[in-house]
């Protein structure tokens, strides 16, 4: 399934998606857990997580293969059969997804809770670690469904991206390692997530006698409560886990003396160092050691890594920020400006390879220093910029001869980038911002376009010509 497809079937789901749950009302302080318990006891979906950040709502979906396409194969020999299939969505995949989309917008739109974002971040947590990222305004998800705005148009508004997660892949190892402490022998363990030639002394003899106890126990479960990483070095990542294990003494372990007991919650720092395509644990500490009263006693963070002990600060898999709709609508006017940009073969010709970037400023101050008044303290500003393709060569194209563009094309590119920008926050009927500064292609001065500029040039009356001859509005 490509994108175009996905984001059909999304369409379609999102219209629909009340028919089968409306007619029951979800506890405003049980959202996420209503969710999850669809998820769980209607598609068999586990392991999701739900979080609330003020309005937002997200969605945390692992899924061992995202893709078609088999990533360990092309890894491992470097060559690319099918450019266009490389990132086709495997059709296991996008049916959770679809699953998950279903009950969260089941929830969303029957709850007293007020919800205006919803977040689904769906990772592939095997090989690539990258992350499919939906958002989509939980007001649209409404007038779709009452045909207030088309499908294409709600298609259009969902904010789509493709990241790389890179905490899922730092977790991985350290995740399937309890996974499997209940179910492999303690050789193949070893084995399989620790880096070859691994002993007591690199494991930690507590950790080491806790995986020899393995053997001793069943109905075992272990219940992550935290899990976060840090970069530490060079190819080598911090993971910390915080988890709860319970099981039940084998017959004849009845009175063994376990070294963390049934009900315990340990904690633990991993060492995870990347080794080609792989990520193995190189070391192991705990945060408890056993006394010789046989009892367990917290450590301290170790002394040589106290640099880094705000474990609070670390990342986690499932990272949620706050969605703000002056953020969101410049995200979405960024992606349709790139659209626009990619596929008019006059901007390519002319300009070359720009990338516009729509972004929202609520400073203070303006870009040029100026003291701005109540009113724009509290709407602030968008800015409209146009970048070369890549940021990190902007210094070596600033010590070039200056490209030769014709006044009319720059004026033919911010007649269309601008026109799709005044379209988009009229359609949303957005009036909280101040203006947009314009910064002109090839030009160091900026101007100022205030919200009756920008009606003007959705209205095809605006004249561009002062603004990009002299660097002004007269």
């Amino acid at each position: 399934m490509n994108r175009r497809n996905l984001f059909c079937f999304l369409t379609l789901l999102l219209f629909c998606g009340c028919a089968a749950g409306c007619h029951k009302t979800y506890h405003p302080e049980k959202v996420a857990e209503s969710i999850k318990e669809i998820c769980l006891k209607e598609y068999g979906i586990q392991h999701v997580e739900v979080k609330l950040v003020g309005n937002t709502l997200g969605v945390h979906l692992p899924l061992r293969q995202l893709f078609s396409s088999d990533f360990e194969h092309i890894l491992a020999t470097g060559k690319v059969q099918n450019l266009e299939s490389l990132l086709q969505f495997s059709p296991e995949a996008m049916e959770k997804v679809e699953d998950v989309l279903f009950s969260t917008s089941r929830v969303i739109l029957s709850t007293g809770r007020p919800i205006d974002f919803y977040v689904l971040k769906a990772a592939d947590t095997e090989v690539t670690g990258i992350e499919l990222i939906l958002i989509g305004l939980v007001d649209d998800v409404k007038r779709v469904r009452f045909w207030d705005i088309s499908r294409n148009e709600y298609r259009d508004r969902v904010f789509h991206d493709l990241k790389v997660n890179h905490a899922v892949l730092w977790h991985r190892p350290v995740h399937n390692l309890f996974e499997d402490m209940k179910k492999l022998p303690v050789t193949d363990i070893l084995d399989k997530y620790f880096i070859s030639g691994t002993n007591l002394n690199m494991v930690s003899p507590f950790f080491y006698s806790h995986l020899m106890e393995s053997p001793f126990k069943q109905d075992v479960s272990f219940e992550i409560l935290d899990i976060r990483s840090t970069p530490f070095r060079k190819n080598e990542t911090l993971v910390y886990i915080k988890v709860l294990e319970n099981f039940t003494p084998k017959s004849g372990y009845e009175k063994h003396r376990f070294v963390v007991p049934s009900g315990y919650t340990a904690e633990y720092l991993f060492m995870v160092v990347q080794q080609g395509n792989q990520f193995r644990i190189n070391r192991v500490i705990p945060f408890e050691y056993v006394g010789e009263d046989r009892v367990l006693h917290k450590i301290k963070f170790p002394e040589e890594l106290r640099l880094y002990q705000n474990i609070e600060n670390w990342q986690s898999s499932f990272e949620l920020d706050e969605v703000l709709i002056t953020d969101f609508l410049a995200q979405q006017i960024t992606r349709r400006m790139t659209g626009s940009v990619f596929s008019d073969e006059r901007i390519a010709n002319t300009l070359g390879k720009v990338k516009p970037e729509f972004v929202y400023e609520s400073s203070e101050k303006n870009t040029k220093g100026l003291e701005k008044s109540q009113e724009e303290k509290e709407n602030g500003y968008f800015i409209f910029r146009t970048l070369p393709p890549d940021k990190d060569v902007v210094a070596a194209l600033e010590a070039m001869p200056p490209i030769q563009v014709e006044p009319e094309d720059v004026e033919y590119y911010l007649d269309k980038m601008l026109q799709l920008a005044a379209k988009v926050l009229r359609n949303y009927q957005f009036k909280h911002f101040t203006g947009i500064e314009v910064l002109v292609p090839y030009h160091k001065e900026s101007v100022f376009l205030k919200p009756d500029d920008l009606e003007q040039i959705r209205k095809k009356k605006f004249n561009f010509e002062p603004l990009v001859l002299e660097g002004k509005i007269l």
